[in-house]
């Protein structure tokens, strides 16, 4: 119950700061900073719904499918995180599940990407398909075709992809979001297969199918969203653990079974 707070004033270096409440219900607040350095004063404030799961449940779990998840073949590998899957999981070779598995969710539905949204925000549009060759790389990138890598690949930012997006025997490549966004999001398929040392930091989103097999090491700290099967088999090591630091934002997405908890909260806006 938020209708009990009350605002207060903080000295900050050569100014202050106040904050107090443009609204408050029980589940509900505006709130506003009024910052004062000398005769000058700018405002930010922010709306915030408590209980409102901030993010869909797919952003909150290691894998989380419609479909069904498929370890079989992998000969090491661990899960860190709870998953969750629209049919069943495989869980019976190789890779350790370490958290709690939930199968044949009825309620099971990833969050849909706006693709326009992704156009916008977008620091490179490709029309056409795009290879990246060997070399260090950001920003986000929208690309109307597929995407396939080179070996030593470094890519720091998002990649909104409408076609499919392939690791296919290659080597060497690191991809690190940066929040709020995602590190792939595919139209149509994500596979990695037959590489060595790839590490992906962020989430993996697809409305298709995620197939992650046949490496011989790969390292995502994130998660994997998917409406079609995720296949995680035949890796000689994949090492997967759920991170709350990637979880994408809100924005860019519709939809998306709620997730749980939380507080849910619009972007800060400067006010006058």
């Amino acid at each position: 119950d938020w209708t009990d707070n009350t605002g207060y004033t903080i000295n900050f270096g050569q100014g202050s700061f106040t904050i107090s409440y443009v609204n408050l219900a029980v589940d509900t607040a505006t709130v506003k900073c009024d910052g004062v350095v000398d005769d000058i004063t700018r405002s930010v404030q922010q709306d915030f719904t408590a209980g409102a799961g901030s993010l869909p449940k797919a952003f909150q779990k290691a894998i989380y499918t419609e479909g069904e998840i498929d370890v079989g073949g992998s000969s090491s590998g661990n899960v860190y995180g709870d998953v969750s899957a629209g049919s069943g999981v495989d869980d019976d070779e190789g890779v350790t599940f370490h958290d709690d598995i939930e199968e044949n969710n009825p309620d099971a539905e990833i969050p849909t990407p706006i693709w326009s949204f992704w156009q916008s925000i977008a620091d490179h549009v490709i029309t056409g398909n795009k290879t990246f060759a060997s070399g260090t790389y950001s920003g986000v990138y929208y690309i109307t075709g597929n995407v396939t890598f080179n070996n030593n690949v470094t890519l720091t930012g998002t990649i909104a992809a409408l076609g499919t997006v392939t690791i296919n025997g290659q080597s060497n490549i690191t991809i690190t979001a940066v929040a709020p966004y995602p590190a792939i999001i595919a139209g149509n398929r994500i596979k990695i297969n037959g590489g060595s040392n790839i590490v992906i930091n962020g989430y993996i989103i697809t409305v298709n199918e995620i197939d992650i097999t046949g490496n011989a090491g790969i390292i995502i700290n994130g998660g994997l969203v998917a409406v079609g099967e995720v296949d995680v088999g035949g890796n000689a090591d994949i090492e997967l653990t759920a991170d709350e630091s990637y979880s994408p934002g809100i924005d860019g997405f519709s939809g998306g079974e709620p997730g749980e908890g939380g507080i849910g909260l619009t972007n800060w806006v400067e006010v006058f």
